[in-house]
């Protein structure tokens, strides 16, 4: 790519980024207005997550191809920061296969399900060629939002702090962090100078607005480096990055995000909401296909199954989670799994539903009587009144039966009555689409 084709883009980046920052004086609202704005995009559709990071615990990343793809059918589009990575096999690490790259575009622009941000301007990409397809085809703006100098207005506050960080940096913080940089994101030199810069911004910020974080963050530059760049990761994550985002309505992180965070940062910086859409999404497309998770297998996903149901369902698991295991983010990745596995596989309403198809008289059933027992006519009342509130109406007044043929499905509706919803979800679920997921393996073969 031309330098002068990253010239000229580079330009109109910076003369949208002038424009949204006169629009914070007029009329830009913040939690309603979006920038980049929705037109810079291609069929963008709401909610708009960001991809989870590949970073825990300054250490590798879990995120690969597949769980970029597992993300996206479960919010309505799903944005993804390109770096500068200027190695191939880097890239493919973390991102695509380069060859693909063309394909990708084309879903991009068919289903507006997967959009990309620059995470630099764009005369850093020069070189860059594989991404070529991606910069001018698709003409991603550069992800930003607000910025330091909307907190800090007094310049010389981010002097001060920028002193402060070089001085203290130099106790083997820059090089603790190039060495994270290189373990966990890539050996290029323009990515660790990226990385870097990252850091510096974040400490900036944080000391700029009087954070009570930063304290501990620069007592630790000196006595642990390591320690103080995964603080200072997880402030960036979790504090800065709600502060300045104008972009998104959700973020996603891994259950190694959240994790970390809840290991390393005080109580009240912590994610309130628990989500986990990478696990759950991988859970899920397990269940429609053994076949590795790639662009192919979510169009899969995508063309038969409703995006409302998809979201339905990942809800529903969600809830189920955290309701049920207060504890979640102290469990081991195979716990997790356990967790989520018995509770798509719970079967108490399947179960119900096969204890009252017994052709009991419909209210002893519903009330709990014992199959089979008489009732008398004020209980038969009761029963047709119970009908008549789960939305069946009887021409016979007599108490029918619950294989009675005007009553079909009533065995399921008396089985979710005492059910939670998250429940009754997955549940409903797993019989719209049972011809489209794979049979339950086998007691012995499931995850232990």
């Amino acid at each position: 790519m031309d330098i002068e084709y990253l010239l000229d883009y580079e330009a109109k980046e910076l003369e949208e980024r002038r424009k949204f920052l006169k629009s914070l004086d007029d009329d830009f609202e913040l939690g309603k207005d979006r920038f980049p704005p929705d037109s810079r995009f291609i069929k963008l559709r709401r909610p708009v997550a960001e991809i989870s990071k590949g970073w825990s615990e300054g250490k590798r990343g879990e995120r690969t191809e597949g769980e970029i793809w597992a993300q996206v059918p479960f919010c309505g589009s799903l944005i993804v920061p390109i770096p500068p990575v200027d190695d191939k096999r880097e890239f493919e690490r973390d991102f695509f296969k380069v060859s693909e790259i063309p394909d990708i575009v084309d879903f991009v622009k068919e289903r507006g399900k997967l959009q990309f941000t620059l995470c630099e301007l764009p005369t850093k990409y020069e070189g860059l060629n594989f991404l070529d397809p991606v910069l001018k085809e698709l003409n991603p703006p550069v992800i930003s939002g607000l910025e330091l100098e909307d907190f800090v207005p007094d310049h010389r506050t981010i002097i001060m702090a920028d002193q402060t960080f070089r001085t203290l940096a130099k106790g083997g913080f820059v090089e603790t962090l190039e060495r994270i940089a290189s373990g966990v994101f890539s050996e290029s030199s323009r990515w660790k100078a990226f990385v870097v810069e990252e850091q510096r911004l974040a400490f900036i910020f944080l000391k700029g607005i009087r954070h009570p974080i930063i304290n501990e963050i620069q007592n630790l530059m000196i006595d642990d480096p390591l320690q103080a760049n995964i603080l200072l990761g997880l402030a960036h994550l979790f504090i800065i990055d709600p502060l300045l985002d104008t972009r998104c309505d959700l973020s996603n992180f891994s259950l190694g995000n959240i994790q970390c965070a809840h290991r390393y940062l005080p109580a009240q910086y912590r994610p309130g909401e628990l989500r986990f859409p990478c696990e759950i999404g991988k859970f899920l497309f397990q269940k429609r296909t053994l076949a590795p998770i790639n662009m192919r297998s979510c169009c899969d996903l995508l063309d038969n199954f409703y995006y409302e149901d998809l979201q339905s369902i990942m809800e529903a698991l969600n809830t189920g989670i955290v309701s049920n295991n207060p504890d979640i983010v102290n469990k081991t990745a195979e716990e997790f799994s356990e967790i989520l596995d018995y509770i798509y596989n719970d079967t108490s309403i399947r179960r119900r539903i096969k204890d009252l198809r017994i052709g009991a008289p419909l209210f002893a059933a519903a009330a709990g009587f014992i199959a089979g027992g008489p009732i008398g006519a004020a209980a038969a009342g009761a029963g047709v009144g119970l009908l008549d509130q789960l939305g069946f109406k009887l021409t016979d007044k007599a108490v029918p039966t619950l294989f009675d043929p005007q009553i079909t499905g009533l065995p399921e509706r008396i089985a979710k009555l005492r059910m939670k919803s998250f429940q009754i979800n997955v549940y409903d679920f797993k019989k719209r689409y049972a011809g489209a997921l794979l049979p339950p393996a086998p007691k012995d073969e499931r995850p232990r």
